[in-house]
């Protein structure tokens, strides 16, 4: 499946309440894990420290965004069957709400946490 558009929202960092540029997909934001959706933090973006990103290797320029990886529970159209899926979430309090084996949507699909990176790894 191709990328499609891309949007810049904010990302919160987990030590300050200045927001990052960060370019995600729409879907993106329409995350939902228990109940919680993966809506950005408020407040004014500045590129003041840079921006986030939400891949690449670790000599690439941006700070690499905490993430989650999730699997669908059910065939969806595009998508490699049983492949896990590598979502930015912007939000420090709705990260730290999500835990390996909670379950949601994306895309209005159910889905599952298949892995949630280690805290000495969060950004």
């Amino acid at each position: 499946m191709s990328a499609g558009p891309f949007v810049i929202r904010g990302y919160q960092t987990d030590k300050g309440t200045d927001l990052m540029p960060i370019r995600v997909q729409p879907e993106t934001l329409l995350l939902e894990i228990g109940g919680v959706a993966n809506a950005p933090p408020t407040g004014t973006i500045s590129d003041a420290y840079g921006s986030a990103r939400v891949g690449g290797g670790k000599f690439q320029n941006g700070l690499k965004a905490r993430y989650v990886r999730i699997k669908f529970t059910a065939a969806l159209a595009g998508y490699k069957p049983d492949a896990p899926i590598t979502l930015p979430i912007l939000n420090p309090t709705v990260w730290a709400g999500i835990s390996k084996g909670d379950t949601g949507t994306y895309l209005s699909t159910a889905i599952i946490v298949v892995g949630v990176p280690q805290p000495e790894s969060r950004a």
